[in-house]
Parts: structure tokens; sequence; C-alpha cells
């Protein structure tokens, strides 16, 4: 049986969330206290865990990195019975959770749990392209010791294409470099995007501080998630996290609109991009 588990202030407040879950055939715990949520979380296998909107970013991050340790594909998901602004929603977005508010969020949710308790989780094999021979062997044995992953490198966007073209149907997950020679990571995605065989593919940025133009246009072109090199091992698991939910079609390849993309400047200024 599925499991899910809320984090909640006020028994109140997510009685519609319990109720929705029973219906969907879910198993559910409630606790008030993180550190409870934090034990039954590494006590349990869990398809979903969902705290209230105003949680703390560190306290979500610390959930997050627990749950997705123990079920790369488990939904991770902020309540709120109020409705709340694009900015809000984009910050959620970045953190990789999902966002559940007001009557349009429960059937939302509704229909994300009946998927996750479908769903299997797949033996992802990774494509990391970056042109640098050092740190593209340092992100495929990084990567390769996170978890049940095949990993394999290429040394250029022309190099994975033509890796792709041939066997469309190998990889479930592409890592990719920004700044390139000859074809940069903003023409990979488009190329993937455009691609009737891979354009479901999540692909993950990698790049560095002071990039903030070209990461725009990246997730403009459709890029999934994105990671600052050298990734950090909890954003490592949080993109790799949103890849699988990708792949079990539990989340967009897509991790903003042309719109949304440009709207999250701001927001990657904060993270220090600029």
């Amino acid at each position: 049986m599925p499991e899910l588990l809320i984090l909640n202030s006020t028994q109140s407040k997510s009685e519609a969330i319990e109720r929705l879950a029973q219906e969907k055939g879910y198993r559910v715990k409630t606790c008030s206290l993180v550190e409870d949520a934090l034990s039954w979380v590494d006590l349990r296998k869990l398809h979903a865990l969902l705290v209230p909107f105003d949680t703390k970013i560190e306290t979500q991050l610390k959930l997050a990195d627990a749950l997705w340790r123990k079920n790369p594909s488990a939904i991770f998901g902020l309540y709120t019975l109020e409705e709340i602004s694009t900015d809000e929603k984009n910050a959620a977005r970045l953190s990789g959770a999902e966002i559940f508010s007001g009557d349009a969020g429960l059937n939302h949710l509704g229909i994300l749990l009946t998927t996750s308790a479908n769903a299997k989780l797949h033996k992802m094999s990774i494509m990391v392209v970056e042109d640098l021979e050092s740190p593209r062997d340092i992100i495929c044995a990084y990567v390769e010791g996170l978890g049940d992953y095949v990993v394999e490198g290429k040394a250029s966007a022309k190099e994975a294409m033509q890796t792709l073209e041939d066997e469309p149907e190998k990889f479930s997950c592409i890592m990719t470099d920004i700044r390139m020679p000859e074809i940069d990571g903003k023409e990979f995605i488009n190329y993937i995007r455009k691609h009737p065989s891979l354009l479901h593919l999540p692909v993950i940025v990698l790049t560095a501080y002071g990039t903030m133009d070209t990461l725009v246009d990246c997730l403009k072109e459709g890029a999934t998630g994105f990671l600052a090199k050298p990734p950090k091992k909890i954003d490592l698991l949080r993109e790799l996290a949103r890849a699988q939910r990708v792949v079990q079609g539990l989340a967009s390849p897509r991790l903003a609109t042309h719109e949304e993309a440009e709207a999250l400047r701001n927001l990657l200024a904060d993270k220090g991009f600029y």
C-alpha cells in the first residue's frame, strides 16, 4: 500500500488531503513535529510527503533530502488552503517541490497520487556531456556513487547527438554543460526538445555562477533543472529525483515555460547567478 506522510500544525488544515489520499488507496500518517516527520521518513519508503507552505526553507530542504534518499521518485509537496503568487510558486519549483493550493491544488494532488501509486522506479541511464575531461570524470563518478545509476560521459554535444541518433532509447536522462565549443548547451537542449524520440527526456544543465542569461536561455529552451558547478550533494539528489519523476510521468520535462523562465531571473540572482 502506498504511504503518505503529512506534517501539519493543525488537524483541520490537512483533513481534505487525508480524505483524498485514503480514497486513492494510501495509508496516511500525520505528525506535527519536524523531528517526528524525519523519523518517519527514515523508517518508511514513502510515496509522498506534504508539509505546510509556510514551512521554513531550511526545513523543507532537510525533509526533501531525506525523502529522496529513500525514494527518488517520491512527491515532496507544499500545501496551503490559500492561493499563492507566481513568484512563490517559482521559488518552490526551484527547490523541487510540488505546490498544492486551493481547490485546484487538491485536484492536482489527486492526479499525482494516483500516478505515483502505480509508478515503478526506473534504473536510470544518464549521459553526462562536458568538454573538459577531469570535470566530466568527476561528475560521472559522483553520480554513480549516489545510487543505482548507469553513467556515460561524452566530450561534446556533437558526440552526444550522434550517440542519441544511433541509440535514442539508451538514455533516460541528460546532464549537460552550458558552455561548450561548436554546439553549446542551449543548442543541444533545443535539439532534444525538437526530436520526436528524445523530447520527453529530462535535461539537467551544469552551469557556473555568473551565467544567468545563458541559464535563463536554457530554461526557455526546455531544461528540466540546473546545477551550479561543482554540484553539491543535496542539489544533485534533488535534480536526480526530479528527473526520476519526469521519467515516471510525475513531472514535466520542462522546469518552466518561456515566460516563467524569464520571471525566474530575480530568484536566480538571489541564489548567486548574475
